[in-house]
């Protein structure tokens, strides 16, 4: 994409857990989309849906990552970091829990993070 990128990717595992009687079955199916307007904005969205399950318990898992970077000068940034998820758990009792989680982080950094050429026909070595 001429200003951004999409990206999928799924995950299957089966695990070892300590405390289950069996292995733990593990999918993951994710994506991700960048978007840069601007050299100075970025933005990205990551949804992503977790299944776990064994003998005990099974679980669901969605997630939802929200990013985004502006550049204020050339050594100063600001990064700006958001998570939304929640957490569905099935019991044998036919018990279900629901644990949503939000959580946003803001980071302002200084110095050389990334040197961006201004045109790469022009550069000299």
């Amino acid at each position: 994409m001429r200003h951004g990128a999409l990206s999928l990717r799924y995950q299957q595992t089966r695990e070892t857990t300590i405390g289950e009687g069996s292995s733990l079955q593990l999918k993951r199916l994710g994506a991700e989309v960048n978007y840069t307007p601007t050299r100075a904005m970025e933005f990205m969205v990551s949804p992503t849906r977790a299944t776990s399950g064994g003998t005990l318990s099974r679980d669901v898992v969605y997630l939802i990552d929200i990013q985004s970077r502006f550049r204020a000068t050339r050594r100063w940034s600001i990064l700006a970091f958001g998570r939304f998820g929640q957490q569905q758990r099935t019991l044998p009792t036919s018990d279900e829990i629901n644990y949503r989680t939000v959580s946003v982080k803001t980071v302002v950094t200084l110095g050389n993070l990334e040197r961006e050429r201004e045109d790469a026909e022009t550069e000299t070595r």
